[in-house]
């Protein structure tokens, strides 16, 4: 793993510590381990959706992660927050960056559908109609 990876890895075990309180008592915590929260092979996941941007949404956090909905749905939003903070989420292809800022690429804007070429007769070779 790459130091970005460990720092996005650490900063989840930091968010689950201070989140799991909101969710269980202290004694539970202590006897069960935050891991009953959020797991260290989910942590370990959600670090290696993070280098695919797959972790965009709260649905594909549940998707990829098969984290519980509930929880997903209260706590997702700060989660997925920590991770595009670390590998921030890809510009929709429609945008492009100038200079620092953002703008509409024109071309995929203008971009017309291709139409279909008229259908020509096999036998004749015609335009408009086929052999049958």
């Amino acid at each position: 793993m790459a130091t970005k990876d460990f720092d996005l890895q650490d900063a989840l075990f930091d968010w689950r510590d201070a989140n799991v309180l909101k969710k269980f008592k202290p004694s539970i915590i202590e006897t069960l381990s935050p891991g009953l929260f959020l797991s260290d092979d989910i942590i370990a996941h959600v670090v290696n959706c993070a280098h695919f941007s797959k972790l965009l949404t709260i649905p594909q956090l549940i998707k990829e992660t098969s984290w519980r909905e509930d929880w997903a749905t209260k706590f997702g939003e700060s989660l997925l927050s920590i991770v595009h903070h670390h590998y921030p989420p890809p510009l929709p292809s429609s945008l492009i960056v100038v200079e620092g800022s953002v703008a509409v690429n024109e071309d995929s804007c203008t971009a017309l559908p291709q139409k279909r070429s008229p259908v020509k007769c096999s036998a004749c070779l015609q335009l408009g109609h086929i052999s049958k």
